[in-house]
């Protein structure tokens, strides 16, 4: 079978996704941040779930039995890029459609530790490499392998800050290592900042609505860069909002 290389094939699911907490809604905007990065792909029980994705086009996340199986992200305005992305919960290769963009995601659990490990395919040829996902009460990693080199993330859940943590290399013996820190807002739980070797780059902000909540991004107070929509479980219409764009 012919290979591609995996670099960047998995932002969708491991970063863009980014894990929702199984039973409970969010309450402050590092909490909401922290469930968004757990990722509603690997979290499949009756959790909430992230519905939609609005920024320059949008991204809606389609569920079966309480399970992520499609992702579909519209096209940007004068442009004819769009994605349809399948996800099929086991190793076996005989699932595969072997038409566009697919996913396989096997299970290696164990004890208190959720674990998934995903494939990319496209067009039924493999992407070299793979990426492994494991979710604790307050911890998620996503340790990617491939050829051109390895990756391993960690986001950790403090009482006010959440630190996403990237490690290219292997966590026992590191290359480079960044850190960013999602800080929550002193006065306003439902404000908190991205910050970087001590500078703030934008802000979040958590909405609760009558569906469930949203988690906007801003670098510039007043514009919308992007924005999360998530549902409560059970919750089956989409929440719809159009944003402004500068």
């Amino acid at each position: 079978m012919s290979h591609f290389c995996i670099t960047k094939q998995f932002v969708l699911i491991s970063t863009t996704v980014l894990a929702l907490g199984a039973t409970a809604s969010a309450n402050t905007c590092t909490d909401a941040l922290f469930r968004v990065y757990a990722n509603p792909l690997l979290n499949n029980d009756g959790g909430d779930r992230v519905d939609s994705l609005y920024s320059s086009n949008s991204t809606k996340y389609n569920y079966e039995n309480g399970k992520l199986v499609h992702i579909h992200k519209d096209k940007r305005e004068n442009s004819s890029d769009y994605m349809d992305l399948y996800i099929y919960y086991t190793s076996d290769e005989s699932a595969l459609k072997r038409k566009g963009r697919e996913y396989l995601v096997s299970d290696c659990s164990v004890k208190d530790t959720l674990c998934f490990k995903q494939k990319v395919y496209d067009e039924g040829m493999a992407y070299e490499g793979s990426l492994t996902t494991k979710i604790t009460k307050n911890y998620v990693s996503h340790e990617t392998i491939e050829p051109a080199g390895n990756k391993f993330e960690e986001v950790i859940m403090m009482k006010d800050t959440v630190i996403d943590r990237t490690i290219l290399g292997s966590k026992s013996n590191p290359q480079k290592v960044s850190e960013m820190l999602y800080s929550a807002d002193k006065k306003d739980d439902k404000k908190c900042y991205i910050n970087m070797s001590g500078k703030t780059y934008g802000e979040f902000a958590y909405k609760p609505n009558d569906k469930g909540y949203s988690i906007a991004f801003s670098i510039t107070e007043g514009k919308t860069s992007f924005e999360y929509f998530v549902t409560n479980a059970g919750e089956a219409q989409a929440i719809r909002k159009h944003l402004s764009r500068s």
